[in-house]
């Protein structure tokens, strides 16, 4: 499989502005945990709109991405760390908030959760936000590029795995769902699309594109608006004080 191209996103990002709902799920982050958020780290934020909620509520926020370019467009208010989730160079139990928007799938998702883990200090919380099974082939993007669900089932990792390997680490787990809403127009889902909104438009074919795009003027070619679901999974766990001193220290902020 194609690797995607985070220069090329950073910029196609412009097209997935942040919505109500991530920003109600970024605020709500922050009230979890059985800790005050102080600090709290972005995983593969890209461009840091949901480290920027923070920053705006008073917290230490940093923004992690492997990306130059996604760094790039990030506010000056925040921390930024050109770095891998597999590496964080931070400190052992230096924050109070690790949180992965979308960006788990990115790498060994295994090795990128114990990171996480050692970076949070006792009580601290852990969100990931992901897309599964229950996403994946009733999708939006699914309906007219079919490749698009058989492509993600292959990259994201399943919530149910994810919740298990975070328990088996010895943290309080839950697992919750949310539909988010999202409402745009035709004129505005073609330049998306054509812009590479989402990462996995890029590991499709042109012709696949184009078959889909003309699927898609058959059906709304001539409405005003459309609106569709994201079926988001959300694995939360808070870091128990009996599995704090499990991690080693060998990063510094």
């Amino acid at each position: 499989m194609h690797q995607v191209d985070l220069a090329l996103l950073a910029e196609a990002y412009d097209f997935r502005p942040m919505g109500d709902a991530a920003r109600r799920r970024a605020r709500d982050a922050m009230s979890t945990g059985t800790r005050q958020v102080r600090t709290a780290v972005d995983v593969g934020g890209g461009r840091g709109e949901h480290a920027s909620v923070w920053a705006a509520a008073g917290v230490h926020a940093v923004l992690i991405d492997p990306s130059s370019a996604m760094l790039a467009k990030a506010s000056p208010d925040l921390h930024t760390i050109l770095a891998k989730a597999q590496s964080l160079p931070i400190a052992d139990h230096a924050v109070d908030m690790a949180y992965f928007h979308l960006s788990i799938h990115y790498g060994d998702w295994k090795a990128a959760l114990v990171e996480a883990c050692r970076v949070l200090r006792s009580g601290g919380a852990g969100h990931v936000y992901t897309l599964g099974n229950r996403h994946h082939k009733q999708s939006f993007l699914n309906r007219w590029f079919p490749s698009v669900g058989e492509i993600d089932e292959q990259r994201f990792p399943d919530p149910v795995d994810i919740a298990a390997f975070l328990a088996a680490l010895g943290h309080s787990v839950t697992v919750t769902q949310e539909d988010e809403e999202i409402t745009t127009t035709p004129a505005r889902f073609r330049v998306s699309v054509a812009a590479g909104y989402v990462s996995t438009l890029q590991l499709i074919s042109a012709e696949e594109r184009e078959s889909g795009m003309r699927k898609f003027e058959k059906v709304y070619g001539k409405a005003d608006t459309l609106g569709y679901i994201l079926a988001l999974d959300r694995i939360s766990w808070t870091k128990r004080a009996a599995v704090a001193a499990g991690y080693d220290t060998h990063h510094e902020i």
